[in-house]
């Protein structure tokens, strides 16, 4: 789609940004952004579109403009370039931990200047991006000020007394993760670009680590890697068969890091019973019942009540029924608790013929070895 006007929209500098994408604009929702290009990035989109598969990895595109000097725009007096206008996917989030993922070992396109290719050269050997194809480009992840003095979670005893002290405690425990408080925390470029192999791992561990200490945000943990590495598979064997060169691209990982949401969202699907509190308006229980299952220590809850036995895959014909008006699980997961997606084409091109960027895909593979270490 191309379009010669601002779709009626004013549009505002965006500053929710997290690797120094100073130019970008959002309209006034929020749901989309609007960034300067060049005829590469424009025509690489326009080619993807042909492939629906590559295209669930990308924001959508929504076409081209022109932004008019008469149009309502902070950013007005900007020259007159020609923009892409794309799906903007940490709109829906509250607190969205974000973080820009430049991949490849190659900086530069064929069109590069020697001087930019050399450039480009001395910046890769200086970075992780020449040994693992991985570098983090910015970041921005909420941590938790509040420390919990006693995991109650941890502590429950399967030989409780009775129901009246295991539903007191999770009152207790829905209290104490109520009053958690989140702060975002940034790492800049400048920082970022003094990573090496093992720092960069750590800074992904950083960057999953836990929201607080309690089981549930535990096994939020390992369901984002969990599910993340898997989309990140699957990413690899759909560009394994395709024929394109992706250089300075990167991933955009973002995931939900507000308390309440991923509570309420987990409370909607209903993965886990407690069977010993069976009144309906006990709502206290919506703290264990989280889409994770599979992912609480099963040794340690099976005896309280918990139903372990579903597996881990999102789409469960038994609880499909409970978010019917939901839509499917995993479309819920994915949109509304974590994303990722592939972004930054300016310097990429569809080469039919050539085979697969073995560049781009030693950087995916280095990413997922990555990620199953932290697990």
């Amino acid at each position: 789609m191309s379009n010669n006007s601002c779709f009626g929209s004013a549009f505002t500098k965006y500053s929710n940004t997290v690797a120094g994408h100073n130019d970008l604009l959002s309209n006034e929702e929020g749901d989309f952004l609007v960034k300067p290009t060049n005829p590469t990035e424009i025509l690489f989109y326009e080619q993807s579109c042909k492939n629906p598969d590559f295209c669930d990895f990308l924001p959508t595109f929504y076409g081209t403009l022109q932004l008019q000097n008469n149009t309502s725009c902070e950013a007005s007096s900007l020259p007159q370039v020609q923009h892409i206008c794309f799906e903007n996917i940490v709109s829906t989030y509250k607190n969205p931990s974000i973080i820009d993922i430049k991949i490849g070992t190659r900086l530069y396109d064929d069109d590069a200047s020697q001087e930019k290719i050399k450039k480009m050269q001395i910046k890769a050997k200086q970075t992780t991006s020449s040994t693992l194809g991985v570098r983090i480009c910015g970041l921005r992840v909420y941590k938790n000020t509040t420390s919990l003095q006693n995991n109650l979670l941890s502590d429950l005893s399967c030989n409780s007394d009775s129901v009246d002290s295991l539903q007191s405690s999770l009152l207790i425990q829905n209290s104490c993760i109520q009053d958690i408080t989140c702060i975002p925390i940034t790492r800049q470029s400048d920082y970022c670009r003094k990573l090496n192999n093992s720092t960069l791992a750590d800074e992904l561990d950083f960057f999953f680590s836990n929201i607080s200490d309690t089981p549930l945000f535990k096994a939020y943990r390992s369901y984002l890697l969990d599910s993340i590495v898997d989309e990140l598979q699957n990413f690899l064997e759909l560009i394994n068969t395709l024929e394109f060169r992706l250089y300075s691209s990167s991933l955009l990982i973002v995931y939900e890091s507000d308390i309440n949401t991923i509570i309420d969202l987990n409370s909607k699907m209903n993965f886990f019973q407690i069977d010993l509190l069976q009144k309906p308006t006990d709502h206290n229980i919506k703290l264990l019942d989280t889409n994770f299952k599979g992912y609480l220590d099963s040794d340690k809850y099976d005896g309280c009540g918990f139903n372990t036995n579903t597996g881990t895959h999102h789409n469960d014909s038994d609880s499909a029924s409970d978010i019917s008006d939901y839509g499917s699980t995993n479309d819920i997961a994915h949109t509304e608790l974590y994303d990722f997606r592939a972004i930054d084409f300016a310097h990429s091109k569809w080469t039919p013929g050539i085979g697969p960027d073995e560049q781009y895909i030693f950087g995916i593979k280095n990413l997922i070895d990555i990620l199953l270490k932290l697990k």
